[in-house]
């Protein structure tokens, strides 16, 4: 399987509409009776009301897109006829060598954020 070797920068940024839906769909959510106030049944609901709060009011998504850009910038190519997104961050010192991390559902490549430093430039950490 060839890729067409055309790799190009593809920054994150997730589209405004995409943001204002998520909101609304955030203050809309339809809470239903409580069965439970713990987790035997399912999710607490008091944590569950904490996380959405959360979402809706304190994360920052154009920080997060910033961070994950600044220690690995995202890339799209075509391979076999698939477009495939990755994040590439080169090796420092005298003889960097190539290094792939993969991640699986439902995880994202967010999860290396904390080793691409270490791992690209050993020396500066």
């Amino acid at each position: 399987m060839q890729g067409d070797g055309n790799v190009r920068a593809a920054p994150l940024c997730v589209p405004v509409a995409v943001l204002e839906d998520l909101q609304r769909r955030l203050v809309g959510v339809r809470w239903p009776d409580a069965l439970s106030s713990g987790w035997e049944l399912g999710t607490a609901p008091d944590y569950l009301r904490g996380l959405i709060d959360y979402w809706r009011e304190g994360f920052d998504w154009r920080g997060q897109e910033r961070a994950l850009e600044e220690e690995m910038p995202s890339h799209r190519t075509r391979v076999g006829g698939l477009d495939l997104h990755f994040a590439l961050r080169r090796g420092e010192g005298p003889n960097p060598f190539p290094l792939l991390l993969l991640h699986g559902w439902p995880g994202s490549y967010f999860e290396f954020i904390k080793l691409a430093g270490p791992l690209a430039d050993p020396v500066a950490h």
